[in-house]
């Protein structure tokens, strides 16, 4: 992490005239979507027993799409979006360019950086350690869209790049395969990539879901983002603003959906369906933030998400961080049955309360996120803003 900062608070609320603040809409409805975002993950990603959570809280095995698969296009349709306000206004000020290609350069590698610390975490043992991560695929998509956003002003043309990106991506899948067998886990192009580059480094021997190809539809992904913070931050009025990204939302939902049939939609490969269903979802969602959050003002609700959308890169890493102590640390080493301190306070704490193993395991991502939430929320309190 770059920097701790400490700034004065920004209105959350923002103008509720037809005319919003720029800067306002993006620490209202913005912040608040990665809020949710990261509220996602935590509930995801902090599982008491990843065997037994309830279907919508966890990814599909191969084809098909849950409420797990939606969290990190969100990440990344967000990060997206934050380019077109940071570096649009950096860009009409006057800052050298080689200043604005190295904060984008600056960013992509403390971001790398982070992905494999949380990967090495605690042994570090870089014979082994998996090097494809969410921040990493995170850092290589927001160098492509932060680069198209930079050397292609236009919104059409960063829009053709990014079609272009998923086309490509989907005639990469097809290299060497025969019928069909680009759909499946082991004939895929983009494992063949990873198993070639990254042997021995990857979550499974044979594929990664965060590999080096998919970086090229997550940077579509991202650049939906950056064409619906440039809708944000461009239109005059309120209702052409929400209007604009409904129907886009809308649209691109359609279009995955209808193309569903031809090109499954997987998480796992980042289809072209993936990126067209998942970034539509993220426009309606934003849509109806800024709706209720900066037009509206009805915000009081949507504090804790704030919070947790202020610090967002912080919360990633620290949680990660404290679930791999917990699965690292081992109790009981002289009993019978020795357990990590995760295990141990699922089975001693959490299922006892609950009963229910799936509601056990949601028990104790949700006392995760409480907790994570409160963090936030003091750093708020302080003025502790962790920029990346």
């Amino acid at each position: 992490m770059s920097a701790i900062v400490a700034t004065p608070q920004t209105s959350f609320v923002g103008e509720r005239a037809a005319s919003i603040a720029r800067v306002s809409v993006r620490l209202g409805s913005i912040d608040v979507s990665r809020g949710f975002t990261i509220a996602g993950m935590l509930l995801v990603n902090a599982a008491g027993d990843f065997d037994h959570v309830y279907k919508q809280l966890a990814h599909a095995a191969w084809d098909g799409f849950t409420f797990a698969d939606l969290v990190f296009p969100s990440f990344v349709f967000l990060m997206g979006a934050s380019i077109a306000f940071s570096l649009d206004r950096a860009r009409t000020q006057p800052t050298p360019r080689r200043t604005l290609w190295a904060r984008v350069f600056r960013r992509t590698v403390l971001l790398l950086l982070l992905g494999l610390l949380v990967n090495g975490y605690p042994s570090f043992d870089f014979a082994t350690m998996r090097i494809p991560g969410v921040l990493q695929r995170t850092a290589l998509a927001y160098l492509v869209a932060a680069s198209a956003f930079l050397a292609f002003p236009r919104a059409v043309t960063q829009l053709g790049i990014g079609a272009a990106l998923v086309v490509a991506y989907e005639l990469f899948l097809r290299v060497g395969a025969g019928p069909g067998a680009w759909l499946t886990l082991d004939g895929n192009f983009a494992g063949a990539v990873d198993r070639l580059m990254l042997r021995g480094h990857m979550l499974t021997p044979t594929f990664d879901p965060e590999g080096l190809l998919a970086v090229l539809p997550t940077a579509a992904t991202a650049i939906l983002g950056v064409l619906a913070g440039r809708w944000l931050h461009s239109a005059e009025r309120a209702a052409p603003r929400i209007v604009g990204l409904t129907v886009a939302g809308f649209l691109l939902v359609a279009a995955g959906v209808a193309l569903h049939p031809v090109i499954p939609i997987n998480k796992s490969l980042w289809s072209a369906s993936f990126v067209l269903v998942t970034g539509g979802l993220c426009s309606l969602i934003v849509a109806a933030l800024h709706g209720v959050i900066d037009v509206a003002g009805i915000q009081r609700w949507a504090v804790p998400f704030r919070w947790l959308g202020q610090n967002p890169i912080a919360i990633y890493v620290l949680s990660s961080l404290l679930t791999t102590t917990f699965l690292a640390i081992v109790i009981g080493m002289g009993g019978p049955a020795p357990a990590t301190l995760h295990v141990w306070t699922f089975e001693h704490l959490y299922l006892p309360l609950a009963g229910c193993p799936e509601t056990a395991s949601l028990l104790h991502a949700a006392t995760f996120l409480g907790i994570w939430t409160a963090i936030a929320g003091f750093m708020e309190r302080k003025k502790i803003f962790v920029r990346v």
